[in-house]
């Protein structure tokens, strides 16, 4: 498969983004003397994983073939070979970087996503929105069913129970850093934009202005929220 740059590109942008904010925040907890800093920072937080996330799903779909002539089962079993070990990789290699103290670790999250995404490779496209809707659904269940500090020591940012069968299954899905609900939508998120044509330029323009409209409402409704709940874990 041919190299895009645009989209290695991205992904590069992307990468150091989520190393700003990671070794920003780290290096620099003294929000009253970083105040400034921090607060532009804060700005990308989340937001360059997110986008990494999607340019992961947008290179699974591409691996898939979907929108080329469709892979025959030998060349489709070879591929899930192909993801079931880069899976297992990224989840030892994360795993490793937690025990040696990077508690902020995104690996192991990728790793399960990555296996999740393996289902939807060749689904309809309805069925993968269908499946992002409900991840989201359950997101939000989940948060106002559940105590989302649960397992945290805020005064060290550390996971008292990560280590128990319970307090891993909840960090993993729930309330870790990058819990499968909701990140594991991005990635199919993804998956789904591989299949649009954006070679016409009125479909392009029109993604373009409807994913700036979606972002702004977002943005809204976030601060909207945070500001009727006062509660940043909330909203």
């Amino acid at each position: 498969m041919k190299r895009l740059q645009g989209l290695d590109i991205a992904r590069a942008l992307a990468v150091l983004g989520m190393m700003f904010v990671n070794y920003f925040v780290v290096f620099n907890q003294n929000d009253s003397v970083n105040g400034g800093w921090l607060r532009f920072f804060s700005l990308f937080e989340g937001r360059a994983a997110a986008i990494f996330l999607v340019l992961a799903g947008i290179g699974l779909g591409l691996m898939s073939h979907y929108k080329e002539q469709p892979l025959d089962q030998t060349q489709q079993k070879k591929l899930r070979a192909t993801i079931i070990k880069r899976s297992g990789f990224l989840f030892v290699l994360g795993m490793i970087l937690y025990v040696l103290g990077w508690n902020a670790d995104i690996l192991h999250y990728y790793a399960i996503y990555m296996l999740i995404a393996l289902i939807f490779l060749h689904a309809k496209t309805r069925n993968i929105i269908s499946a992002i809707l409900a991840v989201l659904g359950v997101t939000l269940a989940l948060q106002l069913a559940l105590d989302y500090t649960a397992g945290w020591d805020f005064n060290t940012y550390s996971y008292t129970d990560f280590y128990a069968w319970r307090g891993f299954v909840r960090n993993l899905f729930f309330n870790g850093f990058h819990p499968v609900f909701p990140w594991i939508s991005f990635m199919l998120v993804g998956i789904v934009v591989v299949r649009i044509d954006l070679s016409d330029k009125a479909k392009l323009y029109r993604l373009l202005v409807s994913s700036l409209a979606i972002a702004l409402c977002a943005e809204l409704a976030s601060a909207l929220l945070l500001g009727l709940f006062n509660n940043s874990e909330t909203a």
